[in-house]
């Protein structure tokens, strides 16, 4: 099937992962990666086999409930948040969170990881991770007392690893038996300003953009993680950004923040924003990897 049969020009293809621009917060694809997703289309059979993973989770140990409270609009409605941990140790992007209504279960969003198998003891102490951060980057790490954190690889293992916020506004998370950077996020953020887009309805809607240059970027920074959106021309770009790997030419622009003539990246960019709204507003859910990763939304 042809790409320009599969898309047509208005049609608007949404592919929200949950990577850092600088470098990849989730591994999309790991083998361990299980993505949760019961709403109130979800058979019983589901509910009950997500219901029973997150009980056995927590008897075990690997599920942590982090938060918990009721919902002011729905009284009886309760929302849970769970962090993945192992053995003890936190596992980086995985969280779940469940809504109930009157005790029984209504949704369960979230992603976790399985069959980890890494060794916990580091080969590099804390001081030597500071050190890394300071002679390969000339700064100085702010959480000195930060917690080891499993990472998922891009390569489908696990990690141990030191992740430290520096004085350069960079996060890096630091291979504790190798010593080396296996991943860095930048938490510096460009002033995003609010420009207006035409949906593709012709409706008018109000757009986050950040400038870049002489251009703006549909690059939304203005809520707790950034949505960045991205075209395409061909199936090789999609299959190539489904893979992980963004570049910066992906990134939809305009001149002078006024998109009128770009159909689909409007409505594409400011419907992933009142989606982020809704599961964070109403469900406490901090983004699709529970850290408020960058979420990507691609027109294609």
């Amino acid at each position: 099937m042809r790409f320009k049969d599969r898309f047509s020009p208005v049609f608007v293809i949404v592919v929200i992962v949950s990577l850092a621009f600088a470098g990849v917060v989730l591994a999309q694809g790991h083998p361990g990666l299980i993505t949760l997703s019961i709403g109130s289309g979800s058979d019983s059979a589901e509910v009950e086999a997500a219901e029973a993973l997150i009980e056995r989770m927590t008897r075990d140990g690997q599920l942590m409930l982090m938060a918990a409270h009721g919902d002011n609009q729905h009284p009886g409605r309760r929302h849970e948040g769970f962090s993945q941990y192992y053995s003890g140790i936190p596992v980086h992007g995985a969280s779940l969170s469940k809504q109930t209504e009157s005790g029984t279960t209504v949704s369960i969003f979230g992603t976790i990881f399985t069959d980890i198998d890494v060794s916990l003891n580091p080969f590099l102490s804390l001081g030597d991770a500071v050190t890394v951060i300071e002679e390969s980057f000339g700064a100085t790490a702010l959480h000195e007392t930060q917690a080891l954190t499993i990472l998922p690889t891009l390569e489908g293992d696990y990690a141990l690893t030191y992740r430290m916020t520096a004085s350069n506004a960079m996060t890096y998370f630091i291979d504790a038996h190798g010593g080396h950077v296996l991943m860095k996020s930048a938490n510096k953020r460009s002033q995003s300003q609010v420009g207006e887009g035409r949906g593709v309805l012709g409706d008018v809607k109000k757009i986050s953009a950040t400038r870049a240059g002489g251009a703006f970027e549909a690059r939304d920074q203005l809520r707790p993680a950034e949505i960045l959106t991205l075209t395409v021309v061909n199936e090789e770009d999609l299959a190539r950004i489904e893979l992980g790997t963004v570049l910066p030419g992906d990134i939809a622009t305009d001149a002078d923040n006024v998109w009128l003539d770009i159909e689909g990246i409007v409505d594409t960019h400011v419907h992933m924003g009142w989606t982020y709204d809704y599961f964070f507003k109403r469900h406490s859910w901090p983004g699709l990897d529970g850290q408020n990763g960058i979420l990507h939304g691609v027109r294609a």
